[in-house]
């Protein structure tokens, strides 16, 4: 059922997005209104993904499409990523809801079709990049998402104001993208997997990297993912430590001289209580710890 509602949220918003972009050339405010309310109702249902797997803790994942093994587009909505798709889904459905009139007081004429074409891709790209499994489908929703909100940016490419500040943003998004695929490299070589499974940090472990996430809202957001398992199903083993012999002491004079696994001590009283003294080859008594 939640898979379904999935897929019923992509078809939506690519709805929204098709519709404008086929009637681009003609100047009518019922494609305009037709293609915010997709969004609206598709950000909507993204909101009440989010609430169901914040409230029933179960993850979704996804494989869309898989070139290589471990190259894939593939989706895992886990408590964190429903919380931030919940935000999104709530926000958008507003601004779907503010711009059917806000766009009629915009120039442009069928252009306008376009940018709200454009506001359906940019909440679908914004979806996907939180709800992406693998570090590949992060960096091709990232740009997706990058280069449609450069071209809502640019609406106004006639205004010299808007031409300077989208350019200024195009600069610094793909500045960002670069430090991205510098992070996605060196995630690569220490884990050898572009899966983003693996690059769960826990507070134990890196304390610095978490220090602004509460520990119980931390839990909160990552329980139902599965703990690590062998082939057979059972959970891996947990490394015991190893059982130290117990030490074997004799008395050398008024001294007791003990031998174990962790070296050889010496004390002026016996170690126990209860404990039983024999002979030794040496003649003196030897303590046997019961």
């Amino acid at each position: 059922m939640i898979e379904l509602l999935f897929f019923l949220i992509l078809a939506v918003f690519v709805l929204g997005l098709v519709v404008p972009l086929a009637g681009a050339g003609s100047d009518r405010r019922s494609i305009r209104v037709f293609s915010l309310a997709c969004t609206a109702a598709a950000s909507v249902l993204l909101a009440v993904l989010g609430l169901d797997v914040l409230i029933t803790g179960t993850p979704l994942a996804i494989t869309a499409w898989q070139a290589f093994p471990g190259i894939e587009i593939s989706f895992f909505i886990d408590r964190l990523a429903a919380f931030f798709l919940l935000l999104i889904g709530t926000v958008a459905a507003c601004t779907a809801v503010y711009a059917t009139g806000y766009t009629e007081h915009m120039e442009g004429g069928n252009r306008r079709n376009i940018l709200c074409g454009g506001m359906a891709l940019f909440v679908l790209a914004m979806m996907l990049v939180v709800a992406s499994h693998t570090t590949f489908s992060f960096l091709f929703f990232w740009e997706l998402m990058a280069a449609v909100s450069f071209i809502l940016v640019m609406y106004e490419y006639k205004d010299a104001g808007t031409t300077k500040a989208g350019i200024y943003y195009f600069v610094m998004t793909q500045l960002s993208t670069l430090f991205v695929m510098l992070g996605i490299i060196a995630l690569f070589v220490l884990t050898s997997s572009f899966a983003i499974a693996p690059l769960v940090i826990t507070p134990d472990a890196a304390p610095l990297a978490t220090a602004g996430v509460p520990r119980p809202l931390y839990r909160f957001c990552h329980q139902g993912r599965d703990h690590p398992r062998s082939t057979s199903g059972s959970s891996l083993p947990t490394r015991q430590a190893p059982r130290r012999s117990r030490p074997s002491c004799r008395r050398s004079c008024s001294r007791w001289q003990c031998t174990g696994s962790s070296g050889s001590f010496s004390m002026s009283s016996p170690p126990i209580s209860g404990g039983a003294c024999s002979s030794s080859s040496s003649g003196l008594p030897r303590l046997s710890l019961a």
